[in-house]
């Protein structure tokens, strides 16, 4: 089966052992504050930043439209992909676009680089004030398909996992779906479950995700658990640090490296 993979990489919790509890649901994360990450979202903005300087990430300020509808938002990033991978800063450029800061993507190099970067992620949905979870899997197709099934009917989230990152639903009228923004055939909502692939099989094909248990190199005894993020699009803020952090991934119209030679990945 083919295997679709972008830059962007899951790091594992080597220390396998012991388990941890089961994961909260988003009903329960509504009742409860989320758990604050060890640092503020200012420190966490800073480290962004400074990792941008150091590595020439250039920057491209950003501004205030009125929020798009999720079609409008759509047809205006969805493309084949001539980067090495746009997944994440795709996906974040869809939760500008949908709270009304105008983002475009595609820009490839040290920003797609800055932005595949699993370290960096949470802190990205920290400075935007976003509501976001983590889950430790150890089958990742299988037991993020279980984390999937649960989630809320018809609201968007933010989903990274395996070596893929995408908006997904749980459609009350068509199930599970993802939405396909790098390719050069297709765009928009795609289902996880047909009727010959299930919803694990798309997450181990799109997705990337492992169907198998995968243990430590050096002691069979180690399960290696690796990451599920998901965040409450609609959560997003568009807090200053946000939109200033967009600036490293919004893109001239002319540089987007985005067109038919393009493909998924």
């Amino acid at each position: 089966a083919e295997v679709y993979n972008c830059r962007c990489t899951m790091v594992a919790d080597l220390e396998g052992v012991p388990k941890e509890p089961p994961a909260q649901t988003f009903d329960e994360w509504q009742e409860e504050k989320k758990k604050p990450l060890h640092t503020t979202s200012t420190i966490l903005y800073d480290q962004l930043k400074k990792y941008a300087d150091n590595h020439s990430v250039t920057h491209k300020a950003v501004k205030t439209i009125s929020p798009m509808t999720h079609d409008d938002t759509v047809a205006k990033l969805a493309g084949g992909d001539m980067t090495t991978g746009s997944c994440v800063s795709q996906m974040f450029a869809y939760c500008s676009n949908r709270h009304g800061i105008d983002v475009t993507d595609f820009r490839g190099g040290s920003s797609c680089d800055m932005f595949s970067r699993c370290v960096n992620i949470p802190k990205v949905f920290k400075t935007a004030n976003a509501n976001f979870i983590e889950h430790k899997v150890e089958r990742e197709a299988q037991e993020t398909a279980k984390i999937l099934a649960g989630l809320e009917k018809d609201k968007e989230y933010c989903l990274v996992v395996g070596r893929h990152a995408s908006i997904i639903r749980n459609s009350s009228k068509h199930g599970l779906q993802y939405l396909e923004l790098q390719s050069e055939l297709h765009k928009g909502w795609m289902p996880f479950e047909t009727d010959s692939r299930s919803v694990a099989d798309t997450l181990y094909r799109r997705f990337g995700c492992r169907k198998r248990i995968q243990k430590n190199r050096w002691d069979a005894n180690i399960i290696i658990r690796h990451d599920v993020w998901l965040a409450d699009v609609d959560s997003f803020q568009m807090t200053e640090e946000f939109k200033d952090i967009m600036g490293y991934i919004n893109t001239a119209t002319d540089k987007q490296k985005k067109g038919v030679r393009g493909f998924a990945k």
